[in-house]
């Protein structure tokens, strides 16, 4: 810890391992980071907390940057890798990625990795970021039953899109991609997606699930 004398602020860089800590708005039982803390700024260097007994790991980078008159969080940037439940993701992200994760039903947490920002706070903030996902646990995407599934995509703004998805069910693979866009009162589900060598009773059924 130091004093800048140039902002006359009180500096801290160092480790840090806490036990019940909040990270980012969600609630960790154990974390370790190498930090560095100047005000209205955050740079968490490196980041390992887990949850969950230890079951769920989220490890990576994040910047933090504050309003200089309200001190509210008006950007966040992040490179992380996580296996964390859903639930995780929505207190992090304050309800920004709320329609992405109300798509998707998983039976265990997917292996995560993202990069990128949100920028603003509040019903306004608009999120900017790429990720990459994988899950070997079955799981739903509009209510269409996959076995497993591995897929790229990115979010900007409210625009949602799955550019490559490899996927497994009803016995057979198949492969895709899926884009949600339009306004919030007029959202739009676009796809195109196929299926190679399927059980075809399994499959029909998985797709009256889909349209139902």
């Amino acid at each position: 810890c130091f004093f800048d004398l140039a902002r006359d602020a009180r500096v801290l860089f160092g480790r840090a391992d806490a036990i019940n800590a909040s990270v980012l708005g969600a609630s960790f039982e154990r974390a370790h980071t190498l930090i560095f803390v100047r005000p209205q700024f955050t740079h968490a260097l490196a980041i390992d907390a887990t949850r969950a007994g230890g079951t769920e790991r989220v490890t990576g980078s994040f910047k933090r940057f504050e309003d200089l008159q309200t001190h509210e969080t008006n950007r966040v940037e992040f490179n992380v890798d996580s296996n964390l439940d859903s639930g995780v993701y929505r207190q992090v992200a304050q309800g920004r990625s709320d329609e992405l994760l109300d798509s998707l039903l998983f039976t265990r947490p997917p292996q995560v990795h993202a990069e990128g920002s949100v920028t603003g706070h509040g019903p306004g903030a608009v999120a900017d970021y790429t990720f990459q996902g994988a899950t070997s646990g079955s799981f739903q995407y509009f209510d269409f039953p996959v076995d497993t599934a591995q897929a790229t995509g990115w979010v900007k703004g409210p625009e949602v899109h799955l550019d490559e998805i490899q996927f497994t069910t009803a016995g057979g693979k198949g492969g895709g991609k899926a884009d949600l866009t339009g306004p919030a009162d007029h959202r739009r589900l676009g796809f195109d997606a196929y299926i190679n060598a399927a059980d075809f009773g399994r499959a029909v059924k998985a797709v009256e699930l889909f349209e139902a």
